[in-house]
């Protein structure tokens, strides 16, 4: 409907849309690289905060923290798109070729990633790479993609804590669907300890996902009682109904993941 509350012809409505059409496409096809290099970066995230499933969804709560993998985009004088650094640069090359198929361009910058984060410890060493190196690819070429978008591309690469999300999200680390998002509540610091052995902020595919969901089905109020604190405690600002939503997480999915050092400190 029109603002006067008649409703448009439809070639007047068809009129529009081939309108639209024709700005999105210009702005694709305008988009010029920055000729200068353009950086971005992407926290780390210590675990999460909690994660499950329910109703035939898959949710996790991230934990985003002040480490930071880094993107440096470099206009290039060669053909072709050249990453380096370390981690799983297959990964990122897939998610900028991705991109460029998304956007309509073929990518031709040098790209250059650097890290603090560990690797193999579940702290999305390499989800934060991915997010730094497509926000910043995304900036140079004057490419708007918004959090959601973002977060559907990391997932299609592989399953993604979104730490791209501002604050902390609630996600679908498979579809990458963002279900919530909060700020950062004040006043709570991470202590990260290393107890040994690997695995992956995306471990999914490495799991009894039969399993898994068995025990989250069979443990539906627990899963619901933490999910409830959780969210409580980022709305409200509140650290205790975090800590305690985090450790009845933790404790449920010790069955599907164990860590050993657990009870004991939790005691």
């Amino acid at each position: 409907p029109r603002p006067d509350g008649l409703t448009s012809p439809f070639h007047a409505l068809m009129a529009e849309k081939h309108r639209l059409a024709a700005r999105v496409q210009a702005s694709v096809v305008n988009a010029r690289p920055s000729g200068r290099p353009t950086r971005m970066e992407a926290p780390a995230t210590c675990g999460e905060l909690g994660q499950g499933h329910l109703d035939g969804e898959d949710f996790r709560f991230n934990c985003p923290i002040d480490l930071y993998a880094r993107a440096t985009i470099h206009p290039s004088s060669v053909t072709g798109l050249k990453v380096e650094g370390p981690g799983s640069l297959t990964r990122v090359t897939a998610a900028i070729e991705r991109l460029g198929r998304q956007f309509g361009f073929i990518p031709d910058e040098r790209v250059t990633l650097y890290s603090p984060i560990p690797r193999s410890k579940g702290m999305a060493s390499s989800t934060a790479d991915i997010s730094a190196a497509l926000m910043a690819l995304c900036q140079h070429r004057g490419v708007g993609l918004s959090q959601a978008g973002l977060a559907r591309l990391l997932s299609s690469i592989a399953p993604s804590s979104c730490v791209h999300v501002t604050g902390i999200g609630e996600v679908n680390p498979l579809s990458g669907q963002i279900l919530n998002s909060w700020p950062a509540p004040r006043g709570i610091r991470v202590i990260v300890l290393d107890c040994g052995g690997t695995g992956g902020t995306g471990c999914i595919g490495g799991i009894d996902r039969e399993r898994a969901l068995a025990i989250h089905a069979e443990a539906r109020q627990h899963v619901l009682h933490f999910r409830a604190l959780l969210r409580y405690g980022l709305t409200m600002g509140d650290p205790e109904a975090i800590g305690r939503g985090a450790t009845l997480s933790a404790r449920l999915n010790q069955r599907i993941l164990p860590k050993p050092p657990l009870e004991d400190l939790i005691r």
